[in-house]
């Protein structure tokens, strides 16, 4: 739908083209006016991805500022989208992604990357920090902690989202702050898809990066590889021009 506004608590797609003029700087969300419902609709932590003519944005979104979690068959998202299909001129700002599938929350921290090359070019991949709530009798357990990854084969207009930490989305564990990146070398890895984040126990003791890989566009996730243990943080994945993986994150002195 279009809307002059965002309105707050809609699931669906929220669209509105803004303009840039003389090479201006060029919004991609729709804001909320102050006083309107919508007013805790707040942007940050934005991450940008590029496939020519398309350019791809995501950010923490608080659009859905009644953000509650344990109600039965109801799912939130705080991670929010916007595209570009004329190389950045105008955006769509598409609402908050909609988590689907074995993913009952999104919890923002985006990160997006394109595939450019060989049979998969054209597909977008978002990563966002999660949660899957767990129930005994219709009554919330815990919501578990996870890392998801949303897959579009439609140029980011739907999502089908996977949970990329597996057995790991447990009580007691968080994941927190990942990095995907894929292989768009051409070589024999083109096509794979990389996810690094951190995970912190229940005491908040030793934190561990762990790793995985998918070699199926998404659909499936490796045995996290455990990397570092201590205060491994922000992990940053890029893949090099022969398909190598490259890995750096930030450690306190």
């Amino acid at each position: 739908m279009d809307a002059e506004l965002p309105e707050p608590l809609s699931l669906g797609f929220i669209s509105r083209r803004l303009p840039a003029e003389n090479d201006a700087d060029v919004r991609v969300n729709a804001p909320a006016a102050v006083g309107d419902p919508a007013a805790c609709h707040i942007q940050s932590e934005a991450t940008v991805a590029v496939d020519r003519p398309y350019v791809y944005v995501g950010f923490n979104d608080t659009r859905q500022c009644t953000f509650t979690l344990g109600l039965p068959g109801v799912r939130r998202s705080m991670t929010g989208f916007a595209r570009s299909t004329d190389g950045g001129q105008t955006f769509e700002d598409l609402g908050p992604l909609v988590p689907n599938g074995p993913i009952h929350h999104l919890v923002g921290d985006p990160v997006i990357a394109v595939d450019t090359e060989g049979e998969g070019a054209g597909t977008v991949y978002v990563s966002s920090l999660a949660h899957i709530d767990v129930y005994d009798q219709l009554l919330l357990v815990e919501p578990h902690s996870t890392v998801a990854v949303g897959v579009s084969t439609d140029r980011g207009r739907t999502f089908t989202w996977h949970d990329a930490v597996g057995e790991r989305s447990r009580p007691g564990i968080l994941h927190d702050k990942e990095w995907l990146a894929v292989d768009n070398s051409g070589g024999r890895h083109d096509g794979n898809v990389y996810l690094a984040w951190s995970e912190w126990p229940a005491d908040f003791s030793q934190v561990r990066l762990l790793f995985t890989r998918s070699s199926d566009r998404g659909q499936s996730w490796s045995t996290p590889l455990e990397i570092a243990v201590g205060f491994p943080m922000a992990p940053q994945l890029a893949v090099g021009p022969d398909g190598e993986v490259h890995l750096a994150w930030r450690e306190p002195q």
